[in-house]
């Protein structure tokens, strides 16, 4: 018996988050000429009181839906358009997500936990975590969320392991917890090509990639839990970060720097730099500029201001 293998990703994402390049349509179009067969839009998840950076406003879910659904309409012959986000479990927003699967144009949501919640609600970056012990409140939280029936699979479930932290029996408790939750709430798990775009990098034990990582992936094998490739598209093109201001590379210039050899870390934070950093409007032109020439601290962008002869705000005390 022969097996149609067909060429499908519900994880996709858009110039909406503000970190990736390229219109939904673009997109679509690449899909298109790619084969695909079905492709799954998947944008990072807007909260109410927009608490994350790296995601579309609250304000923009509305437009963000519509155009899915127009380009669903517009596209019908050529593919199928499905509508949705990534995005984290909170537990005090259980309500909203409810919300949002009983919308008409909202077909799913993807977990992608970047943020995972403690016992006292606190919220943690897992881009910056200092103790493997922490990788298991990051898994028990996994679960916690596969229990809930809200999300069709786990986006990067080993995105942890990103972090330069020697393995132990945390690390290894920590996947045994995704893996048998996986296995009893027979909830899929996502194989993240976007590890691979990012290269290999140097750890503690080695060079790898910071995910997938193979020794889960095989916890994963030897389970026979079922498994999604995702792309998670950034760029219709490279399906990388992408650095869209001109006033970032210009600062970046300026001090005699490449943009272009920044890491994906670096990257990370640079994409929110674009807008979330003191800026100033130069000259009659009102050009847009960061006042970084002479550093990063206050007191750098201090003498900058100081010797340009500008000023925010002069105090009437």
């Amino acid at each position: 018996m022969t097996k149609t293998i067909q060429r499908v990703n519900y994880h996709t994402h858009c110039d909406r988050c503000r970190h990736a390049r390229g219109s939904a349509e673009e997109y679509v179009e690449e899909a298109v000429r790619a084969g695909v067969s079905k492709l799954g839009f998947s944008d990072h998840m807007p909260f109410y009181d927009d608490r994350f950076g790296l995601r579309m406003p609250y304000q923009e879910l509305d437009e963000y839906l519509g155009e899915i659904t127009a380009l669903r309409e517009a596209y019908r012959d050529s593919l199928t358009i499905t509508r949705g986000f990534e995005g984290e479990y909170v537990r005090e927003d259980r309500a909203y997500y409810e919300k949002l699967l009983s919308r008409e144009d909202c077909d799913y949501l993807l977990l992608g936990q970047h943020f995972y919640e403690k016992e006292n609600g606190e919220l943690i970056n897992v881009y910056q975590l200092p103790d493997t012990r922490d990788y298991e409140i990051y898994a028990a939280n996994i679960v916690e969320a596969m229990r809930t029936g809200y999300f069709r699979y786990a986006a990067h479930p080993d995105l942890i392991f990103l972090n330069d932290l020697p393995w132990d029996a945390h690390c290894e408790r920590a996947c045994d917890i995704i893996v048998e939750g996986a296995a009893k709430y027979g909830f899929a798990l996502e194989y993240n090509a976007n590890g691979f775009r990012r290269g290999k990098k140097q750890f503690s034990e080695g060079e790898r990639y910071q995910y997938p990582l193979d020794r889960f992936w095989e916890k994963v094998r030897e389970a026979g839990l079922s498994v999604y490739v995702g792309s998670d598209c950034h760029d219709p093109e490279t399906m990388n970060l992408h650095i869209s201001r001109p006033a970032l590379i210009e600062a970046f210039q300026r001090q005699g720097k490449d943009i272009t050899k920044a890491t994906p870390q670096e990257m990370r934070s640079l994409v929110c730099a674009q807008c979330h950093v003191e800026y100033y409007f130069k000259g009659d032109g009102k050009y847009l500029t960061f006042p970084w020439d002479k550093g990063f601290t206050v007191e750098d962008m201090e003498a900058y201001y100081d010797e340009a002869g500008f000023y925010d705000y002069i105090h009437k005390l």
